[in-house]
């Protein structure tokens, strides 16, 4: 496989380019993936849509965990038992990384205690479930 282009994005610019370019809704798994792996909307659209993804239409949790791993992430899921249950307080306790929250029929990112998602830190959304993700560095 080729080497990954990794970059920054914000949530925003994410948004942006799937509703103006792709003509995408409901794409809250491609925003995870895009910001969770760091590459480019279009190449998270693109895998995605080979993983069964159907434009405007949501994707299962199977479908973005094969991609992340596909594209160089590894996912570790985090016991919630000493964590709050809520997204906004769980962002502030998480600390620095990079972590996949899934709430109901909705699928998020934190970086290093900053909620990526239209959601905000100060939501009140139930977490169900939260993975760590670490990229491999293959040179």
């Amino acid at each position: 496989m080729k080497k990954i282009k990794r970059k920054d994005y914000t949530f925003e610019e994410v948004v942006k380019i799937g509703t103006k370019y792709h003509n995408d809704t409901n794409f809250c798994s491609v925003v995870a993936v895009c910001l969770g792996a760091r590459v480019s909307f279009g190449k998270a659209h693109n895998w995605m849509r080979q993983h069964g993804r159907v434009n405007r239409c949501g994707a299962s949790d199977h479908q973005y965990h094969a991609v992340l791993k596909k594209l160089g992430c590894n996912l570790e899921r985090i016991d919630r038992s000493d964590l709050p249950s809520t997204v906004g307080a769980t962002a502030r306790v998480l600390g620095r990384g990079t972590f996949l929250v899934q709430i109901r029929r909705h699928v998020l990112i934190i970086r290093d205690g900053d909620v990526m998602d239209w959601t905000g830190n100060k939501s009140r959304h139930r977490v169900r479930s939260i993975h760590k993700i670490t990229i491999e560095n293959k040179s």
